[in-house]
């Protein structure tokens, strides 16, 4: 997987990447360029999938309610 950074994570669209886990691979780099990165299940697969999905990615940008 080739990953290219665009706006290298300030004041852009995205605040962070939640990648599935069968690109994990690609963590290291976009932390490197600067990113919030995290790999995880992304498979909707059933509500509460969903729900672990969505949980994961405000954590991930610190905006859980």
């Amino acid at each position: 997987m080739r990953v290219t950074v665009l706006s290298g994570g300030v004041g852009g669209v995205l605040d962070a990447w939640l990648v599935d886990d069968a690109d994990a691979s690609a963590v290291p780099a976009l932390r490197s360029d600067g990113w919030t990165v995290a790999a995880a299940p992304t498979l909707m697969t059933d509500v509460p999938a969903t729900a672990a999905i969505a949980a994961r990615a405000l954590a991930l940008v610190d905006r859980l309610p």
